[in-house]
C-alpha cells in the first residue's frame, strides 16, 4: 500500500472511529499533538543515538506473525537504525473494529477472532510530524483450540413415516468453536454408542437395529469427534422406527405336540434387517389345522407347515418364513391285530402274517411301539419264520394274543382255523415285500408236498425246481434291479394246482430311513451347471436381472459417495473446500470366471460434484479471499477385484478377495474467480485428498461388501422345501415330504460353474412294514456305464439323481400317502362295472407293502415304475350277501419324469403311462364263496382293479420345484418380487439321472 492510501485510510479510520489504537501513551479520543522540539534537544538527541529521526522510517515489529485468538501479541515501535531510542510516545493502529475483533492494551493486543490482521506503529513527538508505519506489520490469527463440539443430526424424509428409519443414512452436522464461539475446522469423525448394527461412513452413519438381543430399545447416542480427540460432549439422541416390513416369520410354540394338544402361533412381521413391524395385517394359512385366535389344534398326527401371511397384500412382496409343527401320537389306548391274508380257513402250509397296529385316542399309528411276543393257543402246529411271520404244519384251531409291552392289558386277539389241501405250496424266503442286498443270485427257499397222489411238476418263474425228501426247495434265481417277481406253481397227480406269486425288491444298495440330522443323505442328488452367463451375459437389464454383474451394477450404483467423503477436504492457505453432492452415471460391470473364482472390473464414469472454497484473509475492510465455488470432475473411477470362491470344511459357501485394485482417473477442478497463485496450490492439494479418501473409503466398503453377496447368491441354490403329495382319494390324507440338500462341490472355471449337492427326503413313520430303506441304483448298470456329466451347451441344466426321486417316493410312503381306502364314491365308473356283477358297497383297503420304485437299469433304459405285493383287502356284498378277499398284487409299467406348471412355478413330476404287467394271487375269499373265484379273476383281469391300480400309478407323487433366487430377500434396492428363475427349454435321461437344461431370468 502506498503512503498516500495508507495516510488517507487510516485517518478516514480514525475520524470514523474505525481504525483501533492502543498501547501508547495517546487515549483514545483525545486531541492529537503536536509538540515542537527544541533544536538544542534534538541535537541532543541526535548525538546519542547517532540518527537522525526526521530522516528515518517508520517501523513495526510484532512479537509473532501468527498465534490463537486471546494469546497477546507485544507491539514495538522504533525508528530504521535508531534502535536505541526509547519512543515513549508511539500508538499503533489495527485493521478490525475494537472490543469486537481484538483488544488492545499497552503495547499489547488480544484478538477475539482469526483471520489476517495489519498493525501499523504511529508517533508524534520530538518536534516531528506525526508519523505512521507505510509497511504495515502482518499476523495471521487462528481459532483456539476446540472448547465447544456441536452434533446436529439431519432430519430426512422416510418411507417408514418416521423420523428415523432403520437401514436409511443418517446425515450429521457437525461444527466445533473455541472458548470465543470461534468456529473451529478440522476432520471429522462418528462415535456412535452402542456399536452395533450400524455402519459408519465419514459423517454419516446408518442405524439398523431398533433393539437389542433383549428387546430394549436401542437409544443410539452420535457424538461429533474433531480430529479424532475432541468429542462432543453432549451427544445427540436418535431412537429408530422399524423399516418397512419384508419378511413374515410364523413362531410356534411348542414345535412338536402331541396328537389334541394346542400350540401358539406367533406371526411376527419384521423389516430387512430383523426389526419387528408392529400393527402389520396377516392372515393363517394352516391347512390341516383348527384354528382359534392363535392357537392350533389337530387330532391327527403329521407334519403341517403354518405361514403367515399379508391379509391383503402380495404374497411375492415378502419373504414368508413359514414353520413346520411335527403332531406326535398320544399314549397308546388301542392295539387293532390284522391278518394277512384274511381267510375263514386255512390250509396247512399256508403262511400268515400279523399285521399290529398300535393307536392312540384319534386313531392315530404309534409307530415302534414296543410289542410283546405272539402268544398262540395251542402253539402246536404252528411255526414261526419271521417276526409276527407264521407258518402251519398242522390242522387245528389257533388264537394268536398281540400285546403291549408297556401295558398289557392293550390286546387284541384272532382266531385262525387251519385245514388240510393239496397240493401244499409254501414260498419262505423272500418273504413278501422284502427288500434283499448282497450277493447273487438269490435262494428261494420253502416247502411244497401233496400227501395224497403225490407231484407232478413244479416250477418257479417257468423253471423246474427239484424237490427233496423233506419236501424242502431250494432254487436260485437271478434278480433284477428294483422289483421282481416270484411265480411257483405246484401241479399234483389230479391235475390240481396250488400258484403262489409275490413280489421282492433287489438292490446293492438302499438308503436307511433318515432318523437324524446327517443320515439318509445321497451324493449327488442333485447337479446343477451354470455356464459364464449367470455370472455376466452382456445384457444388463436393472428391471429383470438375470445374471451376477447386473446385480452386481444395482448395488454399486446405491453407494452414497458424498457420504464418503470427509469435509473439508482442504483447509490451508486460508482456504477451507467442501465437497457437495456427487452425480455420476449408472457404473459399469463386467465379470469373468477364472479358475476357483471370479473376477470383477468395474467404472464409475462421469463423476462430478458440487465444490466451494470458503476464504478468510482480511486486510483492514479488503477482503483478498474471497469465497467461491466450482466443479470437481472425475473422468473415471475403475475397480478391479478377483475373488476365490469354494466350500468352507462345514460345506458352507465362502469367498475371499484374492487382488483388489482401485485407481482414480482424470481429477479435474474448477474454482472460478481465484488468481493463479492462491489457486493452483489448492487445487493440487484437493485433487490429492480426494483421490486417497475416495480410494481409502471404497476399498473399505467393497472389500467386505462383495464377498459377501457372492456367498449369499450360491448359497441361495440349496434346497430346503416341503413337497405336498396329495391324497390319493379323497378323504385320503396329503402328505408333507421334506426334501434337502447341501452342498458338496462347488467348482469354478472358465467354463462355467458346477455344483454338486448331498440330498435327502424324509418324511415321519406311519406304515407297518420296515424295509432296509429306499432304492439306490448301486452298481445295476455294470461297471461299463459311462460316469454322469452334466450337459454344457446350455446357459443352465440341472440333474436329478434316480435314487433321489426313488428316496421322494419312499418318503411319500413311508408318510402315509399311499394308506388309502376307496369305497363306492372313490371308484366313481369302476364301482359302476362291480354293480353289472352284482356287487355293492364296495370297500377296497389298500396296504403296499414296499414303496413304489423306478428304474432304468434294463436293456431299453427306459424308467420302469413298480408296485410290489401291494395287498388289496376288498369287502362287499353280491346278491346281498357279505363277501371279503385278499389279493397280493404286482404291478409295473413304464414312467415319464416331465415338467409340470404349479403355482409355485416349474417343478419335476414322475407320471406311470400305464400298466404293462400285472400279477396277483387270490389269498383268501369268504367260506362257502369260493365258486366266486372265476368271477373275482373275470374282475381282477379286467379293468376294475387295473383301473383302480392306474388312477394310483397316474397319480403324480409330488413334484420338485426348479430352485429360485429371491434377490429382493438377499440385496438391499432390489424391487420386491424379483427373482432368479430357470427358464426350462429340454428335459432328458442319461445315466440314472433326469436332466434339464434352459435359461435364467
Amino acid at each position: 500500500m502506498t503512503t498516500v492510501r495508507w495516510v488517507i485510510a487510516c485517518c478516514a479510520a480514525l475520524f470514523l472511529g474505525a481504525c483501533g489504537g492502543g498501547g501508547g501513551n495517546t487515549e483514545k479520543g483525545q486531541d492529537v499533538l503536536t509538540p515542537e522540539i527544541a533544536s538544542d534537544v534534538q541535537s541532543d538527541h541526535a548525538e546519542v543515538t547517532g540518527c537522525s529521526p526526521g530522516e528515518t522510517e517508520l517501523v513495526t515489529v510484532l512479537s509473532a506473525v501468527e498465534l490463537q485468538v486471546d494469546h497477546p501479541l507485544y507491539v514495538t515501535c522504533r525508528f530504521d537504525g535508531c534502535e536505541d531510542w526509547d519512543l515513549d510516545g508511539y500508538d499503533f493502529v489495527v485493521a478490525g473494529v475494537e472490543n469486537e475483533d481484538y483488544v488492545a492494551e499497552t503495547h499489547t493486543i488480544f484478538f477475539k477472532k482469526p483471520g489476517k490482521y495489519e498493525v501499523a506503529c504511529t508517533y508524534e513527538g520530538a518536534g516531528l510530524d506525526p508519523q505512521q508505519d507505510e509497511t504495515p506489520a502482518e499476523v495471521e490469527v487462528f481459532a483456539g483450540m476446540p472448547e465447544r463440539v456441536e452434533t446436529e443430526l439431519v432430519p430426512q424424509d422416510n418411507l417408514c413415516d418416521a423420523k428415523w428409519c432403520a437401514g436409511v443414512p443418517v446425515q450429521v452436522d457437525c461444527k466445533a468453536f473455541d472458548e470465543l464461539d470461534n468456529p473451529v475446522f478440522g476432520h471429522w469423525s462418528l462415535a456412535v454408542v452402542p456399536q452395533v448394527g450400524i455402519s459408519t461412513a465419514g459423517k454419516t452413519f446408518t442405524p439398523t437395529l431398533v433393539a437389542d438381543s433383549q428387546g430394549d430399545v436401542i437409544e443410539y447416542q452420535v457424538s461429533c469427534v474433531m480430529d479424532g480427540i475432541h468429542p462432543d460432549d453432549t451427544p445427540a439422541s436418535l431412537t429408530l422406527a422399524p423399516n418397512l416390513p419384508r419378511n413374515l416369520k410364523t413362531e410356534l410354540a411348542p414345535l412338536e405336540m402331541v396328537a389334541g394338544g394346542t400350540a401358539q402361533l406367533k406371526c411376527i412381521p419384521t423389516d430387512l434387517w430383523g426389526n419387528v413391524v408392529k400393527g402389520f395385517p396377516f392372515v393363517i394359512f394352516a391347512p390341516g389345522l383348527d384354528l382359534a385366535g392363535v392357537s392350533l389344534s389337530t387330532s391327527m398326527t403329521g407334519t403341517y407347515e403354518v405361514k403367515c401371511v399379508p391379509q391383503a397384500m402380495d404374497w411375492s412382496l415378502f419373504t414368508l418364513f413359514p414353520a413346520t409343527l411335527t403332531v406326535i401320537p398320544d399314549v397308546p389306548t388301542k392295539l387293532e391285530l390284522d391278518v394277512v391274508p384274511e381267510k375263514s380257513v386255512y390250509k396247512v402250509l399256508d403262511k400268515v402274517l400279523l399285521l399290529v397296529a398300535v393307536r392312540d385316542k384319534y386313531g392315530n399309528l404309534v409307530p415302534e411301539a414296543p410289542l410283546l411276543p405272539a402268544v398262540i393257543e395251542p402253539p402246536e402246529g404252528v411255526v414261526q419264520l419271521q417276526d409276527w411271520n407264521f407258518k402251519f404244519t398242522e390242522e387245528g384251531a389257533h388264537i394268536f394274543t398281540a400285546k403291549l409291552q408297556e401295558n398289557p392289558s392293550i390286546s387284541d386277539q384272532v382266531l385262525l382255523k387251519v385245514d388240510g389241501s393239496g397240493p401244499l405250496l409254501s414260498v419262505d424266503y423272500p418273504g413278501r415285500g422284502e427288500t434283499v442286498t448282497g450277493v447273487t443270485p438269490i435262494m428261494v427257499t420253502g416247502t411244497v408236498s401233496d400227501q395224497v397222489t403225490g407231484l407232478e411238476s413244479f416250477v418257479i418263474n417257468g423253471f423246474h425246481v427239484e424237490v427233496g425228501e423233506d419236501n424242502s426247495f431250494a432254487q436260485e434265481v437271478a434278480p433284477s434291479h428294483a422289483v421282481n417277481l416270484i411265480e411257483a406253481e405246484a401241479v399234483d397227480a389230479g391235475g390240481e394246482t396250488t400258484r403262489t406269486v409275490r413280489s421282492y425288491a433287489y438292490s446293492s444298495k438302499y438308503y436307511p430311513p433318515a432318523d437324524g440330522a446327517a443320515d439318509g443323505f445321497i451324493p449327488k442328488g442333485l447337479e446343477i451347471y451354470l455356464s459364464t452367463n449367470f455370472i455376466d451375459d452382456g445384457n444388463h437389464n436393472h428391471t429383470q436381472p438375470d445374471d451376477l454383474a447386473t446385480l452386481m451394477e444395482m448395488v454399486l450404483k446405491n453407494l452414497d459417495f458424498g457420504s464418503l467423503i470427509s469435509n473439508p477436504v482442504y483447509d490451508a492457505n486460508s482456504y477451507k473446500v467442501f465437497i457437495g453432492k456427487v452425480y455420476l452415471q449408472q457404473p459399469s460391470v463386467q465379470m469373468s470366471v477364472t479358475p476357483g473364482g471370479l473376477t470383477l472390473n468395474t467404472t464409475f464414469k462421469d463423476f462430478s460434484a458440487g465444490v466451494e472454497a470458503i476464504g478468510s484473509c482480511n486486510v483492514l475492510f479488503v477482503d483478498l479471499c474471497p469465497d467461491v465455488k466450482g466443479t470437481l470432475e472425475v473422468d473415471s473411477i475403475a475397480l478391479y477385484a478377483a475373488m476365490s470362491v469354494g466350500l468352507d470344511e462345514a460345506g458352507s459357501v465362502t469367498a475371499n478377495i484374492t487382488e483388489f485394485h482401485l485407481g482414480v482417473e482424470d481429477v479435474k477442478l474448477d474454482l472460478s474467480g481465484l488468481a493463479g497463485s492462491i489457486l493452483q496450490p489448492i487445487i493440487n492439494a484437493v485433487i490429492s485428498l480426494f483421490e486417497s479418501q475416495i480410494q481409502g473409503a471404497l476399498e473399505s466398503q467393497l472389500k467386505d461388501m462383495l464377498p459377501s453377496l457372492v456367498e449369499d447368491i450360491f448359497s441361495a441354490f440349496e434346497l430346503e422345501q416341503n413337497i405336498d403329495v396329495p391324497a390319493i382319494s379323497p378323504g385320503g390324507d396329503e402328505t408333507t415330504v421334506t426334501l434337502e440338500t447341501r452342498y458338496s462341490l462347488l467348482d469354478l472355471d472358465t467354463t462355467g460353474i458346477t455344483m454338486q449337492f448331498d440330498s435327502r427326503a424324509r418324511a415321519g413313520k406311519k406304515v407297518l412294514h420296515n424295509p432296509l430303506g429306499s432304492l439306490g441304483r448301486g452298481d445295476c448298470s455294470g461297471p461299463d456305464e459311462p460316469t454322469f456329466e452334466l450337459n454344457k451347451n446350455s446357459e443352465v441344466s440341472l440333474a436329478f439323481f434316480d435314487d433321489l426321486l426313488n428316496q421322494i417316493l419312499f418318503a411319500a410312503w413311508w408318510g402315509g400317502a399311499l394308506n388309502v381306502t376307496l369305497d363306492s364314491e372313490t371308484l366313481g365308473d369302476m364301482g359302476d362295472t362291480l354293480d353289472g356283477y352284482g356287487i355293492t358297497e364296495p370297500t377296497i383297503a389298500l396296504d403296499f407293502f414296499m414303496p413304489p420304485m423306478l428304474s432304468d437299469c434294463n436293456p431299453d433304459q427306459l424308467i420302469r415304475f413298480a408296485i410290489g405285493d401291494l395287498y388289496i383287502d376288498a369287502k362287499f356284498k353280491m346278491l346281498g350277501q357279505p363277501i371279503s378277499m385278499g389279493v397280493f398284487a404286482t404291478a409295473m409299467g413304464e414312467a415319464q419324469i416331465k415338467l409340470v406348471e404349479t403355482d409355485e412355478g416349474p417343478s419335476f413330476a414322475l407320471t406311470v403311462k400305464e400298466i404293462s404287467v400285472f400279477e396277483y394271487e387270490i389269498a383268501s375269499v369268504t367260506e362257502g364263496f369260493e365258486d366266486l373265484i372265476p368271477i373275482v379273476e373275470e374282475l381282477l383281469q379286467g379293468e376294475v382293479l387295473q383301473g383302480a391300480l392306474q388312477e394310483i400309478a397316474g397319480q403324480s407323487f409330488g413334484g420338485i420345484s426348479l430352485p429360485e433366487i429371491d434377490l429382493a430377500a438377499l440385496l438391499p434396492g432390489v424391487a420386491a418380487g424379483t427373482k432368479l428363475n430357470i427358464v426350462p427349454t429340454e428335459l432328458f435321461r442319461k445315466s440314472g439321472h433326469t436332466e434339464m437344461t434352459g435359461d435364467l431370468e
